[in-house]
């Protein structure tokens, strides 16, 4: 792949006290840069491959990424007490060297917890309580362009029961979110309650049933920084002038569960388990672009709308944010099953699931959301040849996917084929060797929920790397 290529460095560190009358710290301290000349955005990334008609020049980037992070448990013998506490900070930077644009994102944010256990004549609960909170300071600056900032906020609070009783297992809680985004002269700012509440019963034979229903909202973090840089007080249609809501989600679920033994030979194991399942998202905030994207007019074809000052200036620029108007339902089943004997197991799925809006029409892939595909079956294998060797194989088999919207290509299936080998060559596990070959016969393809884009009556996706070849080492001591 044309320009896909860096150098790629990551330094990590974790310390640990070992639990000592309970107690349990924990640090840690990751960094991550990437450098490399790749394309900023538009073709080759948010679009298609970077094929020799339609690809920019590439641009150097350095990419820097440090995160800081401590975490306190505490458990004691008291069944009420079960504590977590954790912060953690987040400094990611892009640089771009030709323009020095630099766009730099902080985020603090932490949680802290408690799980109580108690029992209340024949039932037993496990009650958490606690809080989270989250920040994000973003800016992007350039030398001779503008300097602006984002800034996102969302505290929480939840409350979170499961109970037994008998064969019936209940799980209800409460959370609530108090949010703040602001970007250029817009705010989403708010609060809500979100109720969850799932039940599961165990019937005779192996069998039990279960239901759930989930809210969820997102009112922080939703606006990607990265906009910024191409954002204009004037041309730049925010929400129409709205002001921004939050995103929200609906979640409901349902199925059969079984387990069972000496089902098919002694002594085996089988699992299985069928869901039913649909969220529904609203609100969800997504770009507005009439030309495609805000390099458009690189492409020597700029669309009629785009402004002819920034056309003449040779700069880009997003046309429009919203909230989406129409809700997105993705839905569909999973039927999972798991089969061993001895130092042989196998697991095998099958999902199949589609985005639609309310009157059931197909909607596509939605950027930043996700989107349906072809039916998708996972069979995965493992054996224990030997006390220190390890042996797997994992099928992946895609169908065509061919439910899609007028203004959207149809998907071509695919398989591909995955070997693993792991391998302990001393009786305990201080080494461990492994091997894992993705992509085995090196099937060319591309993700269903790939974004696409059409040039010259042509459709271009980004395929997936080819044969991917690991090779892994780990001594403990």
């Amino acid at each position: 792949m044309p320009y896909s290529g860096g150098r790629d460095r990551d330094y990590l560190a974790r310390i640990s006290r070992v639990p000592a009358s309970g107690h349990q710290l924990r640090f840690g301290v990751q960094r991550n840069t990437f450098e490399g000349d790749h394309h900023y955005g538009s073709w080759g990334s948010d679009f298609g491959d970077p094929r020799e008609t339609t690809r920019q020049d590439p641009v150097g980037q350095e990419q820097r990424r440090e995160t800081w992070t401590a975490e306190h448990r505490y458990r004691p013998a008291d069944p009420h007490v079960d504590w977590q506490a954790r912060v953690y900070r987040n400094d990611n930077r892009l640089e771009r060297q030709d323009r020095s644009t630099a766009t730099r994102a902080v985020e603090h944010g932490g949680d802290v917890r408690n799980t109580f256990t108690l029992d209340a004549g024949p039932t037993r609960h496990r009650l958490t309580a606690g809080f989270d909170y989250y920040t994000e300071d973003g800016r992007i600056g350039q030398t001779d362009g503008p300097r602006l900032s984002h800034r996102s906020r969302n505290f929480g609070a939840f409350l979170q029961n499961r109970m037994r009783w008998e064969r019936l297992r209940l799980s209800a809680g409460l959370r609530f979110d108090d949010y703040n985004t602001d970007l250029v002269e817009q705010d989403l700012d708010g609060d809500a309650v979100s109720p969850n509440l799932s039940a599961e019963l165990e019937m005779s034979a192996g069998w039990s049933a279960f239901a759930g229903y989930g809210e969820a909202v997102s009112g922080a973090g939703v606006l990607p920084i990265g906009w910024l840089a191409y954002i204009d007080d004037e041309e730049t249609n925010l929400n129409d002038g709205e002001p921004f809501e939050a995103e929200e989600s609906r979640r409901t679920e349902g199925g059969l569960r079984y387990q069972g033994r000496d089902w098919i030979t002694a002594r085996d194991r089988f699992d299985f388990e069928a869901t039913l399942f649909e969220t529904r998202i609203k609100n969800s905030i997504e770009r507005n672009d009439p030309w495609g994207s805000p390099h458009q007019y690189r492409a020597g074809n700029p669309h009629d709308d785009f402004p002819q000052d920034f056309l003449d200036n040779n700069q880009p620029l997003v046309g429009g944010i919203r909230n989406r108007p129409d809700p997105v339902r993705l839905r569909g089943y999973e039927l999972r099953a798991a089969w061993g004997v001895g130092p042989y197991d196998a697991r095998l799925s099958f999902l199949s699931a589609e985005a639609v809006d309310d009157d059931g029409d197909p909607v596509g892939v939605i950027r930043r959301l996700g989107g349906g595909g072809g039916d998708r079956l996972v069979f995965d294998q493992r054996w224990s040849a030997h006390e220190t060797l390890t042996l797997g194989y994992t099928l992946t088999w895609v169908g065509d996917h061919t439910d899609v919207p007028d203004d959207e290509p149809e998907r071509d299936g695919y398989h591909l084929h995955d070997v693993q080998a792991e391998w302990r060559p001393w009786a305990d596990d201080r080494l461990t060797l492994a091997l894992a070959v993705h992509n085995l016969f090196d099937e060319q393809y591309a993700e269903h929920t790939s974004l696409a884009v059409e040039e010259n009556d042509e459709w271009q996706i980004r395929d997936e790397p080819g044969r991917d070849v690991r090779v892994t080492g780990t001594l403990r001591f």
